[in-house]
């Protein structure tokens, strides 16, 4: 789910905590970000679902998981799409199943972080 490399690469100049942080961040954020979201699909609130959708599209870009930032985007035009009475449905579902396996994928992005430690050294 998140390109290792890239994600390595964007934050390779910042020091571990930094990394640490950002995850963390997402954590805390992630129970909020996600029942916006599912209250805003329920309520078929779509401009709160267009902001909500634009703003997971940016925190997902920090951990470089494309095919889930472009879920993200989908998403966010599907709701503008609402909008403006032209879409036809919000693919959520599978979405949010896919937000819980990026928070998988950094929950052992963490436990792997004493090696990313030691790969980030190196690079430097």
């Amino acid at each position: 789910m998140i390109d290792r490399d890239a994600f390595k690469n964007s934050f390779r100049m910042f020091d571990t905590s930094v990394l640490i942080e950002i995850i963390d961040l997402f954590f805390e954020e992630y129970p909020s970000r996600l029942e916006i979201l599912q209250h805003s699909i329920e309520t078929k609130d779509y401009p709160t679902l267009k902001f909500a959708a634009h703003s997971l599209k940016g925190v997902i870009s920090n951990f470089c998981a494309k095919t889930l930032q472009e879920q993200a985007k989908e998403l966010e035009f599907l709701a503008i799409d609402k909008v403006n009475d032209a879409g036809t449905g919000v693919p959520h579902e599978v979405f949010v199943g896919k937000l819980e396996e990026l928070k998988a994928s950094l929950t052992k992005f963490l436990d792997d972080l004493g090696e990313l430690k030691k790969e980030l050294a190196v690079s430097c």
